[in-house]
């Protein structure tokens, strides 16, 4: 049986296929598309965080974890043990995450 024969068992695409719309260059055996969107520059000042910016993160995250510590194994805050130390340590830990992740 010769290999002409053989039916395909390949399925035939139930999508639409269309073909990109833009110019197509070819380049050293590469094409490439390209479309008529513009995208702007991104501005220098975006791009980096300042240098103070993940230490004052971190400062904020271990002052909030000293806060529920000291709360809860010495008398030195006014008012400990009290649940109010440990909500707002829980808040300053989490704006000290939310504000690493912003870090670039």
């Amino acid at each position: 049986m010769s290999s002409k024969n053989k039916k395909s068992t390949k399925k035939p695409s139930s999508g639409r296929v269309t073909q990109a719309q833009g110019n197509i260059k070819k380049s050293s055996g590469v094409s490439t598309i390209q479309s008529g969107r513009y995208t702007p520059k991104t501005p220098k000042s975006y791009g980096k965080s300042p240098r103070w910016y993940a230490p004052v993160c971190l400062a904020v995250i271990i002052l909030s974890l000293a806060a529920i510590i000291v709360n809860y194994t010495a008398n030195i805050l006014p008012g400990s043990p009290s649940n109010w130390y440990l909500i707002g340590g829980v808040i300053g830990m989490a704006m000290g995450l939310m504000a690493l992740m912003n870090y670039k």
